[in-house]
């Protein structure tokens, strides 16, 4: 074979032209590979709270922003988060960040007020002798997304969390809504926030228990309920929940069979008491209130003390 026919040879410029089509597609700027979003910049110093009040510290999510490792459920106020940074491993999205709990304020103004939560590891150290010390640290949470079909996590970030309490109003439990209603949506807390808690809870409450008759849903001229329980109501507070203090005040309505109904918050403590304190007095009972000795309903709001000061 000649080295003229090696020259024309169409091969050679062939792989050459291939070559130089696949480095122009790669240099072109609108085929290039975009740069990352800067999850940093829209989650970082923002007041998140996770949307599905998960207690779990490692969670893990699908594209669509699915819990897959069945994380455990807690409190409303137990699920704010502060982000403190995110990375990209694996082509996941991870995001720290540590555990933020609403509560009451301590200036005695009304509403809850975000504070960080720790958690309490004991250390060992032996130096002449072993000694047992307990270090308060930020409570760390990390949460890992796995990316849609196009790369992005916009679908999956929107679904894990809500930002700040007038998002998180429209997700709590019923429980919350009346409370939510007063304290989480108004830019300004009313005076009277309290007072339309209080009207808000008893209205739901009489149609929580189907009463046809109004008037018998009245407390006038009616004897007040009395617990059957003679010891009084004790909560074991966890380490989160010791950074709260105030009064809770609980709604519940005492049912003609003595029963406990219709509880929701009206002035919160935080960090998770006031579901705790909830669920104890769901299994209370009671001796039912009594108007010209036949029982009827009754509303009670309970006030309960955490925390607090001795005088």
């Amino acid at each position: 074979m000649s080295a003229l026919h090696k020259i024309a040879s169409p091969r050679p410029y062939r792989a050459l032209l291939q070559a130089a089509l696949l480095a122009g597609l790669l240099a072109s700027p609108s085929l290039a590979q975009a740069p990352p979003h800067d999850w940093n910049r829209q989650l970082v110093g923002q007041p998140l709270y996770l949307r599905g009040f998960w207690l779990t510290d490692q969670l893990q999510f699908d594209s669509a922003g699915n819990a897959l490792n069945k994380p455990t459920l807690g409190p409303v106020t137990l699920s704010g988060i502060d982000v403190t940074g995110t990375e990209l491993k694996s082509g996941k999205l991870v995001i720290h960040g540590n555990r933020v709990g609403l509560v009451q304020n301590s200036d005695a103004q009304p509403g809850l007020h975000r504070q960080a939560l720790s958690t309490v590891t004991q250390i060992m150290f032996s130096m002449r002798r072993s000694n047992n010390r307990n270090y308060s640290a930020p409570e760390v949470i990390a949460l890992t997304i796995q990316p849609d079909a196009a790369g992005t996590f916009d679908q999956a970030i929107a679904h894990i969390f809500v930002n700040g309490l007038t998002d998180l109003a429209a997700v709590v439990p019923v429980y919350w809504q009346c409370y939510a209603e007063s304290y989480f949506k108004p830019a300004t807390i009313a005076p009277d926030a309290e007072d339309k808690v209080k009207q808000c809870v008893v209205t739901d409450a009489v149609t929580a228990t189907n009463t046809k008759d109004a008037a018998a849903a009245s407390e006038v001229g009616s004897e007040a309920p009395q617990s059957l329980d003679s010891a009084p109501l004790h909560l074991e507070l966890s380490s989160q929940q010791a950074i709260a203090h105030g009064t809770a005040t609980i709604h519940l309505r005492i049912r003609e069979d003595g029963t406990p109904v219709g509880l929701q918050v009206v002035r919160a403590v935080g960090a998770g008491i006031d579901e705790s304190l909830m669920q104890a007095l769901a299994q209370t009972r009671y001796k039912p209130a009594t108007r010209d000795g036949e029982a009827v309903p009754y509303n009670l709001n309970l006030d309960y003390h955490f925390n607090e000061p001795s005088h």
